[in-house]
C-alpha cells in the first residue's frame, strides 16, 4: 500500500509535495492507527505556514502565543521544553485547508487521466477485484 500512496503523491499532488511522499505516508498511518500527526504540526487557517519547517529555529514559547497550532507528535520524536514541542528530526507544518486542496487537485488529475488511459483502468479494475484492496460491497447477511 505504501508504494502506491507515495507514487500517487509524487505523480498527482502538486510538485512541492513530492519530497514529502514518505512523510505523508507516515502521517496517514499515524493518524489512522495512533491519532498522531508524527513529525507534522497540524494547523488550520494558516496558509502562510503550510510546509514551513517545524519548529522554526527562531520560535520561542512567547512567539507560539496565538499561532493556532494543534500539535500532536509520536512520542519517539517529541521532547517538550516548557510549552514548546521540538521534533527530532525537525518536521513541517501542514495547514489543513492546503492539504485538502492538494488532495482534491491530485484526485481530479488522477480521475482525468483514468478516463483516458486503458492501462490505468485495467490497474484500477484489478485492484478493485483483488482481495487486498477490493471495492466496498453492501449486502444483507444472516446472523
Amino acid at each position: 500500500m505504501g508504494p502506491y500512496f507515495k507514487k500517487f503523491v509524487s505523480d498527482y499532488f502538486p510538485e512541492l509535495y513530492s519530497e514529502y511522499a514518505d512523510d505523508l505516508w507516515a502521517f496517514r498511518n499515524k493518524l489512522v492507527h495512533a491519532f498522531s500527526t508524527g513529525r507534522f504540526a497540524l494547523t488550520h487557517h494558516n496558509s502562510q505556514s503550510h510546509l514551513k519547517p517545524y519548529p522554526p529555529a527562531a520560535m520561542s514559547n512567547e512567539s507560539m502565543q496565538g499561532c493556532g497550532f494543534a500539535v500532536t507528535t509520536a512520542p519517539q520524536y517529541a521532547s517538550v521544553t516548557g510549552d514548546l514541542v521540538s521534533l527530532d528530526p525537525p518536521g513541517a507544518i501542514l495547514n489543513a485547508e492546503d492539504l485538502y486542496a492538494a488532495l482534491l487537485h491530485a484526485a481530479q488529475r488522477y480521475f482525468n487521466e483514468l478516463r483516458k488511459s486503458a492501462e490505468l483502468q485495467a490497474i484500477l479494475r484489478e485492484r478493485i477485484q483483488s482481495e487486498r484492496g477490493g471495492a466496498i460491497i453492501i449486502r444483507e447477511i444472516k446472523l
